[in-house]
């Protein structure tokens, strides 16, 4: 697996890296300072102290994957660059002779401080949100520490999500991130997972313009996903009870679909909502991509962003994106397949919306911004989410704080989706795997000493 530049990051940035680093060339390279995070262009972190075979130098450090990553991202042709003194790299790839003496160049994959399995099944921990609905949190961070980790983790966010686009397009990312927000705790991954192997463009490209509906749009991904019983091994006893337009419907968006991406077993029913159900969380998709066919979901997300109206104007725009009724055709269609009795009336609730806004579309734009140099935009995008309004179920953040100390801090959190961020992240954090000496909020600075 090569996981994003925004894991690696974190990991320089927070100690789960050794220290000291073995460079290529053989050099001891101690982190006494990692520098500042630079959510702006240019190297990744600012003004960071090293000493590299007992001597200290202070400058910047870029973080790639690969070593020619440094010529794929332009970085050659930029002055903000002349500063590095430090490269890290995960691929043990040949460093180009161009760079080789410039600065000194370090291989990260056999560097982590803890083994590798343990550090990609963090790392997942933390892009995902909790599992476990979790015993009460006995005492707060301070209100800075909490201000600090929600910081970190909209930056490391902000960084796998232009990653992916980068790799692919903004529009494809914003789905991603949109599934994964409708995935929840238990189907974020498969949701993810679907809408990277088969995006919206995907979708469209195979069904005709005459040809769709929320209906063929929901059946479409159903049937990529594994979700319906004619794509399972012995599943077509049940065919027989539902409507006869459902299943010629169904037999002929098979034609267009293909086979499965994902087997059946990727998907969790048990325990959750009915609402939550992986069918409905697909619906709510199939109804947004099918009412937004002619603009896409980023374009008018960002539109709305690029207004710079005030928080609670800015929410209700995005929510008459986001928050749309479900066709009565598309309701009927899950009802007769999956046999439920209730069907839900709309995309998104409340909750469920405010949770893609602060995972996903605020750190998406974010690096949207960053991308094109749109400083103020991004400014603006950091302000509002300091000021978000709470984004989590209030009987879970009941249980987290129900003794949480200091009672006034507890108070806080619960209406902050920005402090509930921190709060994530910490959750996250209290399980980081690996050795006990690793630090929670970072490796400790020391201080400079003079180089006689």
């Amino acid at each position: 697996m090569i996981p994003p530049e925004s894991w690696l990051q974190h990991s320089y940035r927070c100690g789960l890296l050794n220290n000291p680093l073995v460079g290529v060339g053989g050099q001891s390279i101690t982190i006494l300072d990692p520098g500042r995070a630079n959510p702006w262009d240019g190297p990744d972190f600012l003004g960071a102290t090293l000493e590299i075979d007992g001597l200290r130098y202070r400058g910047d450090v870029e973080i790639h994957l690969s070593p020619r990553d440094w010529f794929r991202h332009g970085h050659h042709h930029d002055q903000r660059y002349g500063q590095v003194v430090a490269h890290l790299v995960w691929q043990d790839e040949p460093i180009p002779e161009a760079l080789q003496g410039r600065f000194v160049h370090v291989y990260l994959r056999e560097q982590l401080a803890l083994p590798l399995e343990r550090w990609i099944a963090y790392y997942h921990s933390l892009e995902s949100r909790p599992v476990s609905r979790g015993g009460p949190v006995e005492r707060l961070p301070s209100l800075a520490e909490l201000a600090r980790l929600a910081e970190e983790r909209f930056l490391r966010r902000a960084g796998t999500l232009a990653e992916y686009a980068r790799d692919s397009d903004w529009e494809s990312a914003c789905g991603v991130a949109l599934a994964e927000a409708l995935g929840y705790r238990r189907n974020s991954a498969a949701m993810a997972t679907l809408l990277r192997r088969c995006p919206a463009a995907l979708l469209q490209k195979n069904l005709p313009p005459g040809y769709r509906s929320p209906r063929r749009y929901w059946l479409f991904w159903a049937l990529k996903a594994g979700l319906l019983p004619v794509s399972l091994p012995g599943g077509g006893g049940r065919l027989s009870a539902w409507p006869p337009e459902i299943l010629k419907e169904v037999h002929l968006v098979r034609q267009a679909a293909g086979e499965p991406l994902l087997p059946a077993t990727a998907w969790r029913f048990a325990g959750g909502r009915p609402f939550n159900a992986p069918p409905w969380r697909l619906a709510a998709l199939a109804q947004i991509y099918y009412d937004l066919s002619g603009s896409g979901l980023f374009a008018p997300l960002r539109e709305a962003a690029a207004r710079r109206a005030s928080p609670g104007v800015l929410l209700q725009a995005w929510a008459a994106v986001l928050q749309r009724p479900l066709s009565t055709g598309l309701q009927e269609a899950i009802a007769a397949i999956y046999g439920y009795r209730r069907v839900p009336g709309r995309t998104l609730g409340q909750v469920r919306l405010r949770q893609f806004l602060i995972n996903g579309l605020l750190p998406l734009l974010h690096g949207w911004a960053a991308r094109r140099r749109q400083w103020g935009f991004q400014i603006y995008l950091e302000a509002i989410y300091e000021q978000f309004p709470s984004a989590e179920e209030a009987g879970l953040l009941q249980r987290w704080l129900a003794q949480a100390r200091p009672a006034a801090l507890a108070e806080g959190v619960r209406k902050s989706g920005f402090l509930q961020q921190g709060l994530l992240e910490y959750l996250a954090g209290q399980n980081r795997p690996g050795p006990g000496a690793l630090p929670l909020f970072g490796p400790v600075k020391q201080k400079e000493k003079r180089i006689a």
